[in-house]
């Protein structure tokens, strides 16, 4: 089995009554934009990249945990995930992924630029129920929204 770290971020908009949702151009579903952790990138860094590769917008990491300002010495603290999930590859392989979801914030009047998704839309709470999503997905979205 192969072991895969992904990074994903849940985009909220600042009044967090709307998420920021991309249709995924294999899959064809609704998803949070994401993807594989490039080799000496940490986790909370592919998010960022990669929704700037794949909506062209700018976010800010909401820290989910506790902040401790552990700056001393050679220590500091990353931005904690919101959750941390195993998820398998669902393809013939046996990729295992480990995919650290993170909290981030956008503005949601800014134009997006789509590149590797099919489309990419801002979903409401009430939306959420006609999306052909996933579970892990929606579950998320609806504790973040109002």
């Amino acid at each position: 089995m192969k072991i895969a770290l992904t990074s994903t971020g849940c985009i909220i908009n600042s009044s967090s009554t709307r998420i920021l949702l991309i249709k995924h151009d294999v899959l064809g579903k609704w998803t949070a934009p994401g993807g594989h952790v490039e080799p000496n990138e940490m986790p909370h860094d592919a998010a960022i990249r990669e929704i700037k590769e794949e909506l062209g917008i700018d976010v800010v990491i909401v820290g989910a945990g506790k902040e401790l300002n552990l700056q001393s010495g050679k220590a500091i603290q990353l931005p904690t995930p919101y959750c941390v999930l195993q998820v398998p590859s669902g393809q013939a392989d046996d990729t295992l992924y480990c995919d650290f979801r993170y909290i981030v914030t956008a503005d949601d009047s800014k134009e997006l630029v789509l590149s590797e998704v099919l489309d990419a839309k801002w979903f409401s709470r009430v939306d959420l129920d006609e999306i052909d999503s996933y579970p892990s997905i929606l579950k998320v979205a609806k504790e973040l929204l109002l």
